[in-house]
């Protein structure tokens, strides 16, 4: 692949700064190749996981955090994978509601929260949009998203972090999957209010998990009714879908069907 002088430049000059990583989109976007992924790393974040929410004292939250870090780390280079061998909608279902949104106006400014690897950024890379930043608290997954050469700015952010190093009412789209209610450490409700000052008056927030996620007693949505009754934000109609990943074998009763929120930010 031909790199141009000022992306080589870019790549050997990087910076890792404490909360920002500053990339710029040189080229169009190419598929990346993963290695097989080692199904005990999955196994054992998701079995983690599990225990946290199931027992009857939560784990701490900062040491649940911390554990889940270096479990995700362990196999960031594996998590595209991994979700690839199920019929996995997610990014077809997100990029569909943009699609509705924008009318297909493919110079929206796009933040992907909790961004990974870049998996649902390179789905809307691949169909032309090029103004895409993501933020995401794990260094080995920026490592991996940073690779893809899609995102112009990516920001080591977590849910509990300062985001005013994130461009302030700049989005007029912010998408998320795959992060929001798993745990308490993982972003919830909560970070609506911080979240709703990334987009732009009359921008939206689409965000897909887990349907069961949503019945978790940490998952609370008092904040965002409370932000509707005071006119920040409209709550959009949700969409329910099936196959939202496999289940693991705990989960073999569950239903893993996934859900769609949709917000509209208004002030």
């Amino acid at each position: 692949m031909f790199l141009s002088k000022a992306l080589k430049n870019a790549i050997s000059s990087k910076q890792y700064h404490k909360s920002i990583i500053n990339v710029r989109r040189f080229y169009k976007c190419t598929p990346i190749c993963f290695q097989e992924p080692d199904s005990d790393y999955v196994q054992n974040l998701q079995w983690f996981l599990e225990k946290a929410r199931r027992q009857d004292k939560a784990v701490e939250t900062s040491e649940e955090y911390h554990q889940q870090q270096d479990l995700y780390s362990q196999y960031a280079q594996n998590y595209d994978e991994m979700y690839a061998k199920t019929e996995y909608q997610d990014a077809l279902l997100i990029y569909q509601k943009a699609q509705e949104w924008y009318q297909g106006n493919k110079n929206i400014s796009i933040l992907d929260y909790g961004c990974g690897s870049g998996r649902i950024a390179s789905s809307f890379a691949f169909r032309g949009y090029g103004h895409i930043d993501g933020s995401e608290p794990n260094e080995t997954f920026l490592e991996s998203a940073e690779k893809t050469y899609i995102f112009r700015n990516l920001y080591q952010v977590g849910s509990f972090d300062d985001h005013s190093v994130i461009k302030q009412k700049h989005y007029d789209l912010l998408i998320s999957s795959g992060c929001f209610f798993i745990s308490q450490s993982h972003p919830g409700y909560d970070v609506f209010p911080t979240l709703t000052q990334l987009v732009r008056k009359n921008g939206y927030i689409t965000i897909c998990t887990a349907e069961r996620y949503m019945r978790f007693p940490h998952v609370r949505n008092g904040k965002v009714k409370e932000m509707e009754r005071q006119g920040k934000i409209e709550i959009l109609p949700t969409m329910t879908f099936p196959n939202f990943r496999e289940a693991n074998e705990w989960e073999e009763d569950e239903d893993m069907h996934g859900i769609i929120l949709n917000f509209k930010v208004i002030e």
